[in-house]
């Protein structure tokens, strides 16, 4: 890694402090090696309340509601939150000033010991579940062997809070974000094992065009060495010849007792890197038994009265939602859209919702075009404009009540046009879902 190394007493700038806990780890780290640290973020005291609350020390200078440029021309080292364009402006100007530009993720992993087996997953769906398993298999491995399997990055906390813990022998299962490895490329970043689940349109209201997005999601591949292993899925004709130094296994499918032939290929993408890390085969089987996988993705939220609550907000793209339909039972009331990310809303994913859903309620910026699309391709199809989650769930409740099958949010879009992340949006619909639950609940008590 070409991560700069942080001299006690130099100036670091981080920019940006985030909701999902990297921003707040950045600058704990920073605190512990004597940095003067200089938090910046265009979003007010009001609005940071509650990662304000995590710090857990105080930075030399808090700086809310905006950015000053000096800030970043004078400072030693500047840490971006991977939320912030690459080439924002004030990013392009302390480059040019020779200011070195890093990241949380950059930062834990320069500062892990030696001989700490690395792997990094990225892909446009299935890297929260292939992480998952693939640090299921890990620990089994540590469990027999000694030392310990750690999970980090896009994921959410920071590793840099657990760095100390850290200890050579053991194992890190990275999950990387294309806004990432944007940062990442440049801090000469690397894994032993990097695996790529698949690649679709996606992030193209950031990335701007596929091109771009393929060049931010091949950066993994980048600074692979020879004796790395580059796990590739066989499946994805564009990802499979992606050009890499290292030893290439592509991996198809295994089987695997969850819903959903995009699981098999997860399992197996985890299993090719366990594999590539020392893992047994009974340690891959122990993985797949025991691995807690995250939620929001096909998660059984609740059952009442055969209808069933299955909340999948973490499917951002068309490509997950297609997914989704394939691995749940119908019928199928399915509640989708939301913000627009840039990506094609494709004839395939409308053609999917009219050929197994039974109703499809949307929602969001994305509600207009979601329906005329599905409607362009079955005219006759029930699908409502229902614009907001309450809306769309008590219109899909309606309809399930009389059939019996699964209510599924599966909304192939971002959350941020109503909600603050996905994992917001699922549990809105968990507790949409478990409202329907009460009215059994106070009758059992009342038995």
């Amino acid at each position: 890694m070409n991560a700069p190394a942080i001299a006690s007493g130099s100036s670091v700038t981080v920019m940006g402090l985030g909701t999902h806990g990297g921003g707040a780890g950045a600058v704990r780290y920073l605190c512990r090696e004597g940095a003067n640290v200089t938090l910046t973020d265009r979003r007010t005291a009001e609005e940071l309340a509650e990662p304000l609350k995590t710090l857990g020390c105080e930075p030399a200078i808090l700086k809310l509601g905006g950015h000053d440029v000096a800030d970043f021309m004078t400072a030693d080292l500047i840490v971006a939150s991977p939320a912030i364009p690459y080439d924002h402006d004030l990013l392009r100007a302390a480059r040019s000033a020779g200011v070195p530009v890093t990241t949380e993720l950059a930062l834990a992993a320069a500062a892990l010991p030696p001989n700490v087996a690395t792997a990094a997953v990225t892909g446009s769906n299935g890297k929260s579940t292939s992480c998952a398993l693939l640090h299921a298999m890990l620990s089994a491995k540590h469990a027999r062997t000694g030392g310990a399997a750690w999970l980090a990055g896009n994921g959410g906390g920071s590793l840099l809070d657990e760095i100390e813990r850290v200890r050579p022998g053991d194992s890190v299962v990275w999950e990387v974000s294309s806004f990432q490895l944007e940062y990442l490329v440049e801090n000469g970043f690397r894994a032993d094992v990097a695996v790529v689940t698949n690649f679709a349109a996606n992030h193209l209201d950031r990335h701007r065009t596929l091109a771009a997005y393929r060049t931010a999601k091949q950066g993994l591949l980048e600074n692979l060495r020879p004796t790395d292993t580059a796990i590739l899925n066989a499946a994805d004709a564009d990802v499979r010849i992606w050009p890499t130094a290292a030893r290439r296994v592509l991996f198809d499918e295994r089987s695997i007792p969850l819903p959903g032939a995009h699981n098999a290929q997860n399992a197996a993408a985890a299993e090719a890197a366990a594999l590539a890390l020392g893992c047994s085969p009974d340690d891959v089987e122990a993985g797949l038994k025991n691995a807690t996988l995250p939620p929001h993705r096909l998660q059984l939220v609740a059952e009442r009265d055969g209808v069933r609550f299955v909340d999948d907000s973490a499917a951002t793209t068309p490509e997950s939602l297609i997914a989704a339909l394939h691995a749940t039972p119908g019928p199928i009331y399915m509640i989708a859209g939301g913000a627009d990310k840039g990506a094609d809303l494709q004839a395939a994913a409308a053609a999917a919702i009219a050929d197994r859903t039974a109703g499809a309620y949307f929602i969001g910026a994305t509600a207009s075009a979601w329906r005329a699309a599905v409607l362009k391709v079955a005219p006759d199809h029930r699908c409502f404009n229902s614009i907001t989650l309450d809306a769309a769930f008590a219109a899909a409740l309606q309809d399930a009540q009389h059939t019996g099958g699964a209510i599924l949010l599966s909304p192939g879009c971002s959350s941020l046009d109503q909600f603050e992340s996905f994992e917001a949006r699922g549990a809105a619909f968990a507790r949409l879902a478990h409202r329907q639950l009460r009215p059994h609940a106070r009758a059992a008590d009342a038995s």
